[in-house]
């Protein structure tokens, strides 16, 4: 499957693909992961990728060349995009896996191709208030950072293991 060059905050939007990762299901809608439920509960609204300028303006993303691979229990996401409004233009690669044992992997990395002052460039998790005050079923591993703008993160269900 492949998308062109959808903006992501724009009108132009496929619709989301409901995708399962063991337990987990999970929908994908244009380079966010949206509503992940462990059975009927939502344990996470929205993971996705942020880059703000210095007033917490978000620039838009671009996305092209979107791969997605799935099977009854599992996917694979891959994407490039581009992020840029006025002095932002930043340029970055995602990896989104879904195994088999219910873990959730998002991972990027990217590449500033100018100076730009920011406030936040990283993931965003949000988390539906209702069903997760004080008690979320699921376990959230930060497994690594890169100092040359990547992240990693990993969601399993809680008494899971992550092997990110």
């Amino acid at each position: 499957m492949s998308e062109q060059a959808t903006i992501s905050q724009g009108l132009d939007r496929p619709e989301p693909i409901s995708l399962r990762a063991g337990p987990l299901r999970v929908d994908y809608d244009s380079g966010d992961l949206r509503y992940v439920k462990l059975g009927e509960r939502e344990i996470v609204r929205r993971v996705y990728v942020a880059v703000r300028d210095r007033n917490w303006g978000t620039a838009p993303n671009r996305l092209s060349n979107t791969r997605i691979e799935q099977g009854a229990d599992w996917f694979r996401i891959t994407y490039d995009v581009e992020s840029k409004q006025r002095e932002i233009d930043f340029a970055w690669q995602a990896q989104i896996a879904g195994e088999a044992n219910g873990t959730v992997t998002f991972a990027f990395e990217g590449q500033a191709r100018g100076t730009f002052l920011k406030n936040r460039l990283g993931l965003v998790i949000l988390h539906p208030i209702g069903e997760c005050a004080g008690a979320c079923p699921a376990n959230l591993t930060q497994c690594g950072l890169t100092t040359t703008g990547g992240g990693l993160c990993c969601l399993t269900p809680a008494g899971g293991t992550a092997t990110c």
